[in-house]
């Protein structure tokens, strides 16, 4: 918000426009909004917090107190300003599966490898996890033809 208005809480839609300080758009709200849901920020929530009894899901992101650099701005229309984002509440539904299946490991040379084929979403796939000498680790997912290679969730 500006500095000189009071906070208020709004809600948007995915097409509304979000911009920077000199009143660029740089984004909708639903591309702001996926980018935050894909990030591993919520993917290492996600595996925390995450139970196969949740429907529903909420987010809340203090951007002022997050990683980004950059701020973000909703344009009002009466007055015509630029009004400051300090806070995204994200609500949404979900579902937690949780599968079970078995997994391999083996050494090869310094590498610890371990793979298992769970279904993902009724498919099936391949899950493969590594991890070298230096405590390297790399995970990959391979559903269907898409293959997904991420961090390992911290722990």
């Amino acid at each position: 918000m500006g500095d000189d208005s009071e906070t208020e809480r709004v809600a948007v839609s995915r097409d509304n426009y979000i911009h920077d300080a000199d009143g660029e758009i740089i984004a909708t709200a639903g591309e702001l909004v996926d980018k935050l849901l894909h990030s591993t920020m919520m993917r290492d929530y996600l595996f925390s917090h995450g139970d196969t009894v949740h429907q529903y899901f909420t987010v809340d992101w203090d951007v002022a107190k997050s990683e980004i650099q950059q701020s973000f701005y909703l344009k009002s229309l009466a007055p015509e300003e630029l009004r400051k984002v300090e806070f995204v509440e994200i609500r949404r539904p979900c579902e937690i599966a949780v599968e079970e299946f078995s997994i391999q490991q083996a050494k090869m040379d310094d590498v610890t490898v371990a793979w298992g084929e769970p279904g993902v979403l009724g498919k099936d796939a391949l899950f493969v996890a590594t991890e070298d000498s230096t405590g390297e680790q790399k995970l990959a997912l391979k559903v269907g033809d898409r293959e997904i290679e991420v961090e390992p969730p911290n722990t």
